[in-house]
């Protein structure tokens, strides 16, 4: 009898096995042991270092570049697709050609709804904001970035700023929060393996900067030698990846992590089934990537009620306050929400902001948007992470001039 139920439970276990790694082959967020530790593809890996790496900030846009990008647009998978294009400048800022004749009164820093993914370069909110002002608004957003590592780059650019600059902005989704507690992007965003970054921790009530680990391209190929610390500085992976891996013995793993890895398997599986019937269906094919991002999203929420986290959160951006005005320049934080948050009304930075904002200015583009009944035309899909499209970054634009000239930043 005995015998029969361990029997049956290792064929199950067996089983799972074959199912799990069938349906991880193509879906990067059902993750395993065989996540834990990475071995890079070297061209792939080549690719990312002449096109993205930076040994302090980790990746950045490199100068005079551009980049062709097909948009997804609805979910992970999606029939019609849509396409923007970008350039870079000699500075390493994306082109706002036009404008670029004139003084830059305004920079700009974030991740990328500073930097405007998915549109064209004349369909930023940077772009819209020269055109009303008559200046050069120059635009360092970098995709993936926490405001730790916009704060970095802001404090490379401010050493060669023209006299003319009087305003900084920092744009930034809810989402930082758990990118200012994340060493490797594998880590938070399971997949994104070449992006590793420093961090900022409270040492003394006071922020210390770690540096990036892997600040010299060998260290790729020695990964071995530093999993340990990154691990150890690396809040996602203890409180998310581990806790999202399924590993052996699979039935307690899945039955443990239900919430996400259950629905996962179930969507996964029908996507497989769909695929190799050939039957085309947006909904049901998108649904794993759906439930995943709302996962993600929560998570991500949660940190906002995690009292370290936060004030690591605020201690950064008054950091950002205090190095802008000690150049003279006038420290302006953006927020942008995700459409979920608006449609959800669940703002959980909105406690932060208030605490701040007699420190800076602060604008919650939440209270642009939730007054408006068509918020979801200003976003390039439905889905969770989605950008700002350009009718988006001109209403943005708008907003952000108005809000600008009324405290006489310009």
């Amino acid at each position: 009898m005995i015998t029969n139920i361990l029997l049956g439970l290792l064929l199950f276990e067996l089983f799972l096995l074959l199912i799990i790694n069938w349906l991880k082959n193509d879906f990067q967020w059902l993750i395993t042991n065989k996540d834990e530790k990475i071995i890079f593809n070297k061209r792939d890996l080549d690719k990312f270092i002449i096109q993205g790496y930076d040994s302090h900030l980790g990746w950045k846009r490199k100068e005079n570049s551009s980049k062709f990008e097909i948009i997804k647009g609805v979910g992970e998978h999606v029939n019609v697709s849509q396409n923007s294009e970008y350039n870079i400048n000699a500075y390493s800022a994306r082109l706002n050609f036009e404008h670029e004749k004139y003084d830059t009164k305004i920079i700009t820093f974030g991740d990328s709804y500073s930097f405007c993914r998915h549109v064209n370069d004349n369909q930023t909110w940077q772009w819209y904001l020269s055109k009303s002002t008559q200046t050069n608004v120059e635009n360092y957003g970098v995709g993936g970035y926490g405001i730790d590592q916009a704060l970095q780059l802001f404090n490379q650019k401010c050493k060669n700023l023209n006299r003319e600059t009087k305003v900084s902005i920092m744009m930034v989704v809810p989402e930082t929060i758990s990118r200012i507690v994340n060493i490797w992007k594998h880590y938070n965003e399971y997949g994104n393996t070449f992006g590793f970054k420093g961090r900022y921790i409270i040492d003394n009530n006071k922020l210390r900067w770690i540096h990036n680990p892997i600040n010299n391209v060998d260290k790729y190929y020695k990964l071995d030698d530093y999993y340990h610390d990154i691990q150890k500085n690396d809040f996602c992976y203890r409180n998310k990846f581990l806790k999202d891996k399924i590993c052996f013995p699979y039935t307690f793993s899945i039955i443990k992590t239900y919430k996400r890895n259950v629905r996962l398997i179930y969507h996964l599986l029908k996507r497989k089934i769909l695929q190799i019937f050939k039957i085309r269906n947006e909904a049901e094919i998108n649904k794993a990537w759906s439930h995943i991002l709302e996962h993600n999203r929560r998570f991500s929420n949660d940190l906002y009620q995690n009292a370290s986290i936060k004030n690591l959160l605020k201690l950064i951006i008054l950091e950002y306050k205090n190095r802008a005005l000690k150049m003279n320049i006038k420290p302006v934080l953006v927020m942008v929400p995700y459409l979920q948050d608006i449609t959800k009304n669940k703002i959980f930075y909105k406690d932060l902001l208030n605490e701040i904002s007699d420190d800076l200015l602060t604008i919650d583009v939440n209270d642009l948007f939730s007054n408006k009944s068509n918020n979801k035309d200003f976003y390039i899909s439905e889905y969770y992470g989605s950008h700002l499209n350009s009718k988006g970054n001109y209403q943005v634009a708008e907003y952000l001039h108005e809000i600008l000239v009324e405290n006489h930043y310009i």
